[in-house]
């Protein structure tokens, strides 16, 4: 019987291990798309050693959105508490990180209505060859969100955050209707060297929020 939410506390730990030796597929697919096969492949070796073979049936990826947004339940059409830009969004970020300000940080980031219903179905780890389940694919989100965005607020946190140049390199990628800006960096005022603040922009009818604060610092 598939468990879309509730994964058991073997398979968390041994997923959140195998993060913090080895990099994300989420992570390692927005610095390098082609090496994503290669790191869902790891992520399926965990979960295949940590979890008995008569535990989770295997579905058809079509099945495994289905079942995980029925196991959601909430929908949503739109992208909530969204910025109008991504400037607006770049703004917003530098404003919670002055402020030290953790839950509007996290609040920039898609939250699990927004994964199972507008980013997850259209995404590349919804198919193949780059197909990673939904449960495992948003725990390693939120894991990337939580331990990437205290690095950011360890180092940054507290005092004004100057952006002096925002910028994305090449056009957005499309995945139905969502755009994602891929490998932005910021510049602060005083430093010569942009850097990676967070993961990828999702874009949709107009409104922008993060897929993770997964970054480079």
């Amino acid at each position: 019987m598939s468990r879309p939410l509730h994964l058991r506390p073997l398979l968390v730990a041994a997923l959140l291990a195998a993060a913090s030796t080895a990099p994300s597929a989420c992570r390692r697919d927005e610095a390098d798309p082609a090496r994503a096969a290669l790191d869902v492949d790891s992520v399926r070796r965990v979960l295949a050693a940590a979890t008995p073979a008569h535990v989770d049936s295997v579905f058809a990826p079509d099945e495994e959105v289905r079942r995980f947004k029925a196991a959601v339940r909430d929908s949503t059409d739109t992208l909530r508490q969204a910025a109008p830009s991504r400037d607006a969004l770049v703004r917003a970020l530098a404003t919670a990180v002055a402020r030290n300000d953790t839950a509007r940080l996290r609040a920039l980031a898609i939250d699990l209505r927004e994964f199972a219903w507008l980013y997850y179905p259209t995404s590349r780890f919804a198919h193949d060859p780059y197909f990673l389940k939904p449960d495992v694919l948003w725990l390693q989100l939120t894991a990337n969100s939580d331990h990437d965005g205290g690095v950011l607020l360890r180092k940054y946190g507290g005092r004004p955050m100057r952006v002096a140049a925002a910028t994305c390199p090449g056009a957005a990628r499309r995945e139905g209707r969502n755009l994602l800006w891929e490998g932005c960096r910021l510049r602060l005022e005083g430093d010569s060297v942009p850097r990676q603040f967070f993961g990828t922009i999702l874009e949709r009818d107009g409104r922008f929020k993060l897929v993770s604060l997964a970054n480079k610092l």
